[in-house]
């Protein structure tokens, strides 16, 4: 199956598959012949151990961020140490070391709109315009009379409005997941 026929199938972004693929590639459960991956007879499990460092590694990462925000000596030495620079020293430059501490606040408004954004508990997702690729050939065999069709007699990539979905509607709480609050992937 190619990429775009298996985004299709499952509903899924090309760029996401792309990197699923490559991971299992890479652990020898899927080959690449030219633009379609194939099987192979080994069999694959995720390799949880390393995905708990990785997780560890970035929420580590987020702590040293946060860090450099609070840090009230210089920046640019905080970095080079960070670095390991051994002649790490301070820079005379930075806001910090030129005591221009004073930091700007966003406008009321902006901030009012970001709490209630995270507050809220759905997200709105656009209809799909765009028939999927593999999902095209399948679903137009059904829907011939209501496809769009080229003077070649392929049909036309865009779904036309009688047939687009409504808005949807996903819980908020799963994306804030995926923006790296790990702790609620557990709560779910």
């Amino acid at each position: 199956m190619t990429v775009e026929e298996l985004s299709g199938e499952l509903n899924i972004l090309t760029r996401h598959w792309r990197k699923r693929l490559k991971l299992l590639e890479v652990d020898g459960a899927v080959e690449r012949e030219g633009s379609k991956y194939l099987r192979t007879a080994n069999r694959w499990k995720p390799d949880v151990a390393r995905a708990e460092r990785v997780t560890q590694h970035r929420l580590d990462e987020l702590a040293e961020i946060k860090n450099y925000v609070e840090h009230t000596g210089c920046l640019m030495e905080f970095l080079s140490r960070a670095l390991d620079d051994p002649t790490a020293a301070p820079c005379g430059k930075c806001m910090n070391c030129t005591e221009k501490t004073q930091r700007n606040s966003p406008p009321q408004e902006l901030v009012q709109a970001a709490v209630n954004f995270l507050r809220s508990d759905t997200l709105i997702l656009d209809p799909r315009l765009k028939w999927a690729q593999a999902g095209r050939r399948r679903d137009l065999k059904s829907l011939a009379r209501s496809v769009e069709l080229f003077d070649t007699g392929k049909p036309k990539s865009m779904i036309p409005k009688p047939l687009c979905a409504e808005e949807g509607r996903a819980p908020l709480r799963l994306w804030r997941c995926r923006l790296g609050r790990s702790s609620c992937a557990r709560e779910i």
